[in-house]
């Protein structure tokens, strides 16, 4: 979200933007790039009890407002943060599969953009969720990462 596709990698990543990724196995990770495709990542892969995992569906939301960016699934508050480095641009979906013989597939059941008037946004995080996030930078702060796809 609020990325700029042009001009994309090699393996057609986007050149700037926030990223909010999940995998079916209950854990989540986001990701941001200034420019010039340089991701890094901001929150690890993260454990969410709010994820449904395998096969089932999930509900991705992301809101932004100002510069305040929220992210939930299936309706759970799971990570926010203040950022204004990002002007808003596009949005887009994204699937990345590590091996193009595994067979995975990306099923979109429905997608909606709304741009609303800002507002203040009272969701928090739940205690046992932040838990997790902290652990996960924990566990994150000596690892080198590589920019999504790579």
């Amino acid at each position: 979200m609020r990325g700029s596709p042009t001009p994309a990698t090699i393996d057609n990543d986007w050149d700037s933007g926030y990223s909010f990724c999940y995998a079916g196995n209950g854990y989540y990770n986001i990701w941001k790039s200034p420019g010039s495709a340089a991701w890094s990542v901001l929150q690890d892969w993260t454990y969410s009890p709010s994820i449904s995992t395998g096969a089932a569906w999930n509900v991705l939301r992301i809101v932004a407002n100002g510069s305040n960016l929220y992210f939930y699934v299936n309706g759970a508050l799971v990570w926010s943060w203040v950022d204004a480095s990002i002007a808003s641009e596009r949005v887009g979906i994204e699937f990345y599969s590590p091996s193009p013989l595994t067979g995975d597939q990306l099923w979109v059941d429905w997608a909606t953009l709304t741009n609303i008037a800002p507002r203040e946004i009272l969701d928090t995080i739940s205690p046992e969720q932040q838990a997790l996030n902290e652990a996960a930078q924990e566990g994150a702060a000596n690892k080198n990462y590589s920019p999504i796809g790579e």
